[in-house]
């Protein structure tokens, strides 16, 4: 806890909604006797604001949508804020003076839209570490100018060129996608895009077998094609296949002898067929 701390020095922090509930509390006591640290606050918000408005709009690589489903599906949804919560904010409001004394010759005036600045509804603080991580993004574009943070937001660390195809494959205009369940428990997932001639299988909930091989197969009209080994590398679920899917055929998975098989020898434990 750092609820002894001097208030100016959690302006910035304040700003950016990144205090816990006793820091806010202590800033916005501070504020409603201070029209320097009011002011203070008012321009490291607009700065803030100002900051997110400099960077050009630009075209968001292909792979970007295919990252943010995958965030969203993984972070759990906050519960809404309670009564008590919003109560308790509006307790805290900073009062505003009917009048200011004139400022002294030389002293800067505040504009008349940011002179006073009343407390946000804050969040609570155990929102966990997406904020967390957030608000230091957010705070070291404020205090360091956010270059290196900006450029490494814009230009993200490079993917490897499977990850990057994969996520080029799901984030295609022309993409399709069939779900079926795998016998004995799990899901296969095929994507197909016929712009960029490539395929993917993913499956979820499906261990590799001891001493075997996972085999992928291209069966058209009762014809299976060998499509290599599902065996993903680096903790990933997804395996790529060279060549989009037709509606004729259909994708199977099956348990084969280390190392895999010229033609399935064991039934498929799963079949997807190609939607037309």
């Amino acid at each position: 806890m750092t609820t002894r701390r001097d208030p100016h020095l959690l302006s910035g922090a304040y700003s950016l909604d990144a205090v816990t509930p006793d820091e806010a509390a202590a800033v916005e006591e501070a504020m409603a006797h201070s029209e320097e640290l009011r002011g203070e606050i008012a321009e490291l918000t607009d700065t803030a604001v100002l900051l997110g408005m400099s960077v050009p709009a630009a075209d968001p690589p292909p792979a970007l949508r295919a990252r943010l489903l995958d965030l969203i599906e993984q972070t759990p949804q906050l519960p809404p804020l309670a009564d008590t919560e919003v109560e308790a904010d509006a307790e805290r409001a900073v009062p505003i003076a009917a009048e200011q004394p004139a400022p002294a010759p030389g002293v800067a005036v505040l504009r008349s839209d940011s002179r006073h600045v009343a407390p946000r509804r804050r969040r609570r603080w155990t929102r966990g570490p997406a904020l967390l991580a957030g608000a230091l993004v957010a705070a070291a574009a404020v205090l360091f100018g956010g270059g290196m943070m900006l450029d490494q937001l814009v230009n993200p660390a490079p993917q490897s060129t499977s990850a990057s195809a994969f996520d080029q494959l799901r984030s295609a205009r022309d993409v399709q996608r069939q779900t079926a369940s795998v016998a004995g428990g799990g899901t296969a997932v095929v994507y197909w895009s016929k712009s960029l001639d490539e395929s993917a299988v993913v499956l979820d909930g499906v261990a590799q077998p001891a001493g075997k091989s996972l085999q992928m197969w291209v069966v058209t009209g009762g014809r299976a094609a060998s499509a290599g080994l599902y065996a993903p590398r680096g903790g990933e679920r997804y395996e790529l296949m060279k060549g989009a899917l037709k509606p004729d055929q259909a994708v199977a998975v099956s348990v084969e002898p280390a190392g895999g098989s010229s033609q399935p020898t064991t039934k498929p434990i799963v079949v997807v067929p190609v939607a037309a």
